[in-house]
């Protein structure tokens, strides 16, 4: 199986908002290479079921939109979880406008998943006072929600790329680091056709390698 390259932020695993991760939360964070992220060791979601890490998610934002796997295969998503205690995820926001501004679109979408447990009204307030103009899912329930349970998260910031095809490619990017790798997977390199199928010669630059094309993954224990 091709996958995306499987980036790594610095302190990856560990967040500056929260304790370290466990050990299963490392495993599902770090060794992100096209496998399918989940909250429990043993109920993964199998690759090749044609959703990818989108199978049988549906999220409602907080405009009333549902987001599932219709609408989200297809398109680049950075699912950033953030909170408004969290000093880190502010520091953030104007590298996400300029993400949301620059490249955000038919081809990229941004998720935001407030983990604050306070009620929407305040949640929403606080998007305004920040201009943080792209979708945000809040139900309330904190790390405990649905997509926090999907991607392993036990504390913020955390933020997960997935490709058009629904597979993991990054986690815990932030700033330059980030933006290049969304408008490496937004805008592949010339002779890269949508991300699939042609292969990187050896002297293309790491955007072609970012698209996509760096050999299968090592076997992974089963954890199930």
């Amino acid at each position: 199986m091709s996958t995306g390259r499987a980036f790594r932020g610095s302190g990856s695993c560990r967040s500056v908002c929260g304790s370290e991760l466990t050990p299963w939360a490392r495993f599902a964070g770090c060794l992100t290479l096209g496998i399918i992220v989940a909250s429990n060791p043993g109920s993964s979601v199998e690759p090749g079921n044609g959703e990818g890490v989108w199978a049988g998610v549906e999220a409602v934002d907080l405009t009333g939109d549902v987001w599932t796997a219709s609408t989200l295969l297809d398109r680049v998503v950075l699912v950033d979880f953030w909170a408004t205690w969290c000093p880190p995820c502010l520091a953030e926001l104007p590298n996400l406008r300029r993400i949301h501004q620059e490249l955000a679109g038919e081809d990229l979408v941004i998720l935001g998943v407030s983990l604050n447990t306070t009620h929407r009204r305040s949640v929403r307030s606080f998007l305004l006072r920040h201009d943080m103009a792209w979708p945000q899912i809040h139900d309330g329930r904190g790390l405990e929600g649905a997509l926090g349970q999907r991607f392993g998260v036990e504390a913020v910031p955390r933020t997960v790329v997935v490709d058009r095809e629904g597979r993991l490619v990054a986690v815990d990017l932030r700033g330059e680091a980030l933006y290049t790798v969304l408008r490496d997977l937004t805008q592949p390199a010339p002779g890269y056709e949508d991300g699939g199928g042609v292969p990187c010669d050896e002297t293309e630059t790491r955007s072609c390698e970012a698209a996509g094309d760096i050999g299968d993954p090592p076997e992974l224990p089963d954890h199930r």
